[in-house]
């Protein structure tokens, strides 16, 4: 399995070429501007982008569409006592150690004899 920025890389840059390429070869003729083309690519893109998400929330092999069928999953921050499946079993996630330093001593007045 990939690295999930890699997945999300992937599924980012899919539907950009998409829009590009279906802009290019499409509206070669149609639309003289660069800035038209470029336009119509980045709607294009968005556009293949939303479709795709949309049909792979029916049927998520359609994930392919976006360059990888699966989308990324990443780490979140678990509670202490959460049950995390694990290879094997699962893993329960220990509370996490105090953040708070304990609080000074009081000052100790060296002119004073110890008690």
């Amino acid at each position: 399995m990939l690295n999930s920025y890699v997945v999300s890389g992937i599924r980012t840059v899919v539907p950009i070429i998409v829009g590009f390429l279906v802009a290019h070869f499409a509206l070669l003729h149609l639309v003289p501007s660069a800035t038209a083309q470029a336009a119509v690519s980045g709607g294009l893109a968005t556009a293949w982008y939303l479709i795709a998400r949309a049909v792979e929330t029916k049927f998520p092999k359609a994930g392919v569409l976006l360059g990888y069928p699966a989308a990324p999953t990443y780490l979140t921050t678990l509670k202490a006592g959460a049950a995390v499946p694990v290879p094997g079993g699962t893993l329960t996630v220990a509370p996490a150690a105090s953040a708070v330093a304990p609080a000074p001593a009081a000052p100790v007045d060296p002119t004073k004899p110890a008690a």
